[in-house]
Parts: C-alpha cells; sequence; structure tokens
C-alpha cells in the first residue's frame, strides 16, 4: 500500500514538474477544460431543451389521444370502450381508462387495474377542473375529457420518450469527445509550430549566444509583424549591441594597453628627466653656494678697501693742513714771484702729481674691474643654469611647470646680480673717463708748464724749487682728496651691492634647494605612476583574453 503511495505521489510530482516546465501542457490543458467546460455546458443547455421539447410533444401526443378517442364517442357508434382504447397506439409506459359512473369501463395500456381506487394518482386529475396536467410523480402527464357517459382518461410517461434523449447523450458526448480530441490535435500543432518551435528555436539561439558565439541568428523573418518578428528583431539587436559593445571593448583594450605602454615610457623619460633636472639643480645650488662665498670674500675685501681709504682720506686731510701752513711761510718771503713762481710749479707738480693719482686711480679701477668681470661671470654661470632648468621643465611637461618657476626666479636673480654688475661697471667706466679727462688736462698744463718755465726761468730759483714743491704737494693732496672721497663713496656703493647680490645668492640657494626636494618627490610620484600603468595594462591584457571567447 504505501509503495502505491509513492508511487502515485511521483507520478503526480512527475505530472506537476511537467505541468510547470512544458509550456505546451500549460497552453492545451486549459485549452481542452475550456473545451470540455463549454461542451458541457452545451450538452446542459441542449438537454434542458430536448426535455421541453419531449415534454411539449408528449402534452401534445396525450391530448391528441384524449380527443381521438372522445372524438369516437361523440360521433356515436357501436364502437365498445375496448375497442375505443385500441384505436389509439399507446407507448410501453403509458395506458389509457374509460369510466363510466365512477367505475372503470375499460383499460389499455400499461394499466391492468380494474378499479379507479386502485389509482390514487389521478385523483387530482379527476378533481381538477383542468382537463391536463403532470401527476404527482412528475413522470407522468394525464389528461381528462368528458365525452357522453364517458370519461376518456389518458396518462403518458416520460420514460417512454426518455429513450431518444439517452441516444441523443451518447451521440453527444461521442461528438464531445471527437471535438476535444480535433480540438486538442489542431492546438497541439498550432502551439508546436507556432510557439514551441520558435520557443525552442529562441531557446537554442540564446545558449549559442549564450556560450560566446555572436554570429548566431534566428530563421524567422524580422519583418513579422506579430510576437516572434518582435523576438526576432530583438534577438538580432541584442547580438548587434553584443558585439558591438564587445569591439568597442576589444578596441578600447587595445588603446588602453598601447596608452599604458606609452605612459610606462613616459613616466620613465620623466623619471629619467628628473634625475636629471636634479643632477642640474645640484649643479646650480653648488655653484649659488660658491657665487655667495665668492661674494661674502669680495664683501670682505670691500670693507677693507673701504677702511682703507678712510685712513688715507685722514691722512691726506692732514697733508692739507700741514703745507697749507709751509704755503703761508713760503708766501711770505716770496710775494714778488709768488703768482708766477706758484702757477708754474703747479702746473709741473700737478703734471707729476696727476700722473701718480691717476696711475694709482687706474690700478684700484682694475682692480675693480676685476671684480665685476668675476661678479658678471657668476651671474652668467647662474643664469645659465636657470636656463638649463628651465629646458628640463619643459621637456618635464606639466609636472615640471612648479620646477620651471622657481627656475625662472633663479634666472630673474642672476638677470639682477649681472644687472648690479653691469651698474658698478658703468661708475668704473665713469671714474676711467674721468681719468682720461685727467690725462687730457696733464697734457695741457705741461704744455703751460713748458712755456711759463721758459719765462720765470731767471726768478729766485730757490723761492721757485720751494713754491713749486708746496704748490706741487698741495695740489696733490687736494686732488687725492677728492678722489679718495669719491673712491670712498664708490666703495660704499659697491659695498651695499655685493651685500645684496650675497642676500639674493642665499635665497637662490634655498630655491634651488626646495626644487630639488619638489623633483624628487615628483619622481616618487612618477614612479608610483609606472607601476599603476603597468598594473593598468596587465588588466587590460585579462580583459582582452576574456573577450577572446566571444565570436563576433
Amino acid at each position: 500500500m504505501n509503495a502505491q503511495i509513492t508511487s502515485v505521489t511521483k507520478r503526480l510530482k512527475f505530472m506537476g514538474n511537467w505541468w510547470h516546465k512544458s509550456l505546451l501542457a500549460r497552453i492545451l490543458v486549459p485549452m481542452t477544460l475550456l473545451t470540455l467546460l463549454i461542451i458541457a455546458a452545451t450538452s446542459m443547455v441542449n438537454i434542458n431543451f430536448l426535455k421541453e421539447t419531449i415534454t411539449d410533444l408528449m402534452v401534445k401526443d396525450t391530448e391528441q389521444d384524449a380527443a381521438h378517442v372522445g372524438n369516437l364517442i361523440e360521433r356515436g357508434g357501436n364502437m365498445t370502450p375496448a375497442e375505443l382504447l385500441e384505436s389509439i397506439a399507446l407507448n410501453k409506459h403509458s395506458y389509457a381508462l374509460i369510466v363510466e359512473g365512477g367505475e372503470i369501463a375499460a383499460v389499455a395500456g400499461a394499466a391492468d387495474k380494474t378499479k379507479l381506487a386502485d389509482y390514487p394518482e389521478l385523483k387530482p386529475l379527476l378533481e381538477s377542473p383542468k382537463a391536463g396536467m403532470f401527476l404527482d410523480n412528475q413522470l407522468e402527464y394525464g389528461v381528462s375529457r368528458q365525452a357522453g357517459k364517458y370519461r376518456v382518461i389518458v396518462v403518458s410517461s416520460l420514460l417512454d420518450f426518455s429513450e431518444g434523449i439517452g441516444y441523443y447523450q451518447l451521440t453527444l458526448l461521442a461528438v464531445a469527445i471527437a471535438s476535444i480530441l480535433v480540438i486538442c490535435g489542431t492546438v497541439w500543432l498550432l502551439v508546436k509550430q507556432f510557439m514551441v518551435k520558435p520557443i525552442h528555436e529562441v531557446a537554442e539561439t540564446l545558449d549559442r549566444i549564450g556560450g560566446g558565439d555572436l554570429t548566431q541568428r534566428l530563421s524567422m523573418d524580422v519583418n513579422r509583424q506579430d510576437i516572434w518578428g518582435m523576438v526576432a528583431r530583438g534577438v538580432d539587436n541584442m547580438t548587434s549591441n553584443l558585439r558591438n559593445l564587445i569591439e568597442q571593448v576589444v578596441t578600447t583594450s587595445d588603446k588602453v594597453t598601447v596608452t599604458s605602454g606609452d605612459f610606462v615610457h613616459s613616466a620613465q623619460e620623466t623619471s629619467k628627466a628628473s634625475e636629471q633636472v636634479t643632477l642640474s639643480l645640484q649643479d646650480i645650488s653648488q655653484g649659488v653656494d660658491e657665487e655667495a662665498r665668492m661674494l661674502r670674500n669680495i664683501g670682505g675685501t670691500m670693507e677693507d678697501i673701504t677702511m682703507a681709504i678712510g685712513e688715507v682720506e685722514q691722512v691726506v686731510k692732514s697733508m692739507t693742513s700741514d703745507f697749507t701752513s709751509a704755503s703761508e711761510l713760503v708766501s711770505s718771503g716770496s710775494v714778488m714771484v709768488k703768482d708766477t713762481v706758484s702757477q708754474m710749479n703747479e702746473l709741473a707738480e700737478n703734471v707729476g702729481s696727476s700722473s701718480v693719482v691717476i696711475t694709482e686711480l687706474e690700478h684700484r679701477s682694475g682692480k675693480v674691474g676685476e671684480i665685476i668681470q668675476i661678479i658678471t661671470e657668476i651671474a652668467g654661470q647662474t643664469n645659465l643654469l636657470a636656463l638649463n632648468a628651465a629646458i628640463e621643465a619643459a621637456r618635464a611637461g606639466e609636472h615640471g611647470l612648479g620646477f620651471a618657476v622657481v627656475a625662472n626666479e633663479v634666472r630673474k636673480l642672476a638677470d639682477q646680480s649681472n644687472q648690479a654688475a653691469l651698474e658698478i661697471q658703468e661708475i668704473i667706466s665713469l671714474v676711467q673717463a674721468d681719468t682720461l679727462q685727467a690725462v687730457e688736462s696733464m697734457s695741457k698744463s705741461t704744455q703751460l708748464v713748458e712755456s711759463g718755465m721758459e719765462s720765470v726761468n731767471q726768478t729766485g730759483q730757490v723761492f721757485e724749487a720751494i713754491v713749486k714743491t708746496i704748490r706741487e704737494v698741495s695740489g696733490n693732496v687736494e686732488m687725492v682728496d677728492a678722489i679718495v672721497q669719491e673712491v670712498n663713496l664708490n666703495a660704499k656703493e659697491i659695498w651695499e651691492r655685493v651685500q645684496g647680490i650675497i642676500q639674493i645668492s642665499e635665497e637662490s640657494s634655498a630655491n634651488v634647494q626646495s626644487i630639488a626636494a619638489a623633483t624628487e618627490e615628483q619622481n616618487a610620484i612618477m614612479e608610483e605612476l609606472a607601476l599603476s600603468s603597468e598594473e593598468l595594462n596587465r588588466l587590460s591584457g585579462n580583459l582582452r583574453e576574456a573577450l577572446t571567447k566571444f565570436t563576433v
């Protein structure tokens, strides 16, 4: 018993699974049930209609039989009640009675009782004023008619007429079964042709597409104006979009691979450039430090020169005071030749003293010029290093913009140093121009001395020599005093400019160190970017390999 229950359960589960999985079953079973329902409803309607028709026929036939017997009785004749009943054709379950005076005169058909009391079902009919009515069991219809002294009673049974209903029901059932089979077969063929077959084709095509073969196409016409045309167009659009998507992904993957490779190469080149820039910055830093050191040495030298010039200025002032006193003493002894001798001696001694002073001034100007030349060379070297740094920053592209700005600032500082050196050079040039003017003046004074000496050669050579010496020394001292004052001012100005250049050099050194640190940080960033690009290249290769399983 348990085995049978288990077997039935398995079959029910199998049918349930088949029902859920089979689209044909989902369509066919509901349609079959609907057909059965329609046929059953139609059969019920037909049966009810047939019952009504048969009932009407039974009533009409019963009334005709009663009327026929009644007419025979009313015509009068020699026919006995039994003969009268024999004149009508009664069915198997129908019967007829002729009652006379409350007693049964004749019986025909299915009735075999001779007493009226044995027919209790006829009592309502006999008592009712109606000519015909259904009896208590509703399966018989009776008609009662008075004809002369006789009462004719005819009773018909539905059993005599229901045999046709049975045959009709069997025929209707056979037609229903045949209709169901035809409908199921037709539905099966239609569903299989227009639904199951396309569904299987779509499923197989989608399965192959899911396996990576994007060249698959449905055999259905995409121009069909039904659901399968929409499905065919949808599948074609899907495969077309998938092919385009995969082609775009492959193209993008190739571009990413190439771009990442180029980026790795660029990152390596940028890293090398950053290393070169770092080396250049180190050279610049060393040059700037060397420049600052040399400028500090120059500043110390200029400070010593300034102090020495101050001491010379004090000595010159003291000499000026002494020679002024001597000149006054000589003037008191040589009033007569004072003007001439003083002029001649002054001019003669002026030439010699001017030559010495000019020689000394030229020597010092040469020293200052050498210093300026050193400053100019340092500024030029700094400018050249800044230019090289700007070039390296330009090679680095966007990553070297910050470095380019700092390199430009270094170049500006170098230009400022060069400009200051040029200004000092201009001052030296002015000093040299003054020296040339002094040489021209000395030449003129020489001519005056030569002409004047001839005119006063006979005048007191002792006073001449004394006055000449005093005038010469006094003039030289005054000229030296003026030159010393001018050189002192120039030395102070040069010292101030040298201090400014030293400050600029120190700032340049700090900026170069900042740039070097930024460059090293940039180099580290580029190395990280190179690693990221290599990882991107690897991922792109993996994506390209994964896409090879699709056939487009």
